[in-house]
């Protein structure tokens, strides 16, 4: 096969990905709310292979009013039933850290106000004002 014919391919070939890759959609997308709440276009994104993950902050907040109820006022009492309640719902420790990663991740990207959509865990990429990403990444495409 003659060299030009190869170097006449590769063009080709560059003229069709680099475009494509240029206009490739986000593979993550973080909402971050107040509150949980539903999401519009989450499930259509997550088929198209799109992770999309949900940060409500008020989950800390949440979650420690939830382990607090009914504990005795012994401060030793109370922390050997707090003890004994995460030994018993062993899921209670996951959600802490998710709530907390939450709300890291939130002062990471400095974020001014919610909601907020970050596409790609970029803080240069973020989208204020929905609770729809799909919406959020035409806005971040259209900004590009």
């Amino acid at each position: 096969m003659p060299k030009h014919s190869l170097w006449a391919r590769a063009a080709v070939l560059f003229a069709w990905v680099l475009p494509a890759l240029a206009i490739a959609g986000p593979s993550r997308i973080d909402v971050f709310v107040e509150r949980p709440t539903s999401l519009q276009n989450q499930v259509a994104l997550e088929q198209r292979g799109i992770a999309v993950h949900v940060h409500a902050l008020d989950a800390v907040t949440r979650l420690q009013q939830a382990m607090s109820e009914g504990l005795p006022t012994q401060s030793d009492q109370a922390q050997q039933e707090v003890f004994r309640r995460l030994q018993e719902q062993p899921d209670w420790s996951t959600q802490i850290g998710q709530a907390w990663q939450g709300r890291l991740l939130a002062s990471q990207y400095r974020l001014t106000r919610l909601p907020a959509v970050v596409i790609d865990g970029d803080a240069n990429h973020v989208v204020y004002g929905t609770l729809d990403p799909g919406r959020a990444i035409q806005t971040w495409l259209q900004r590009r």
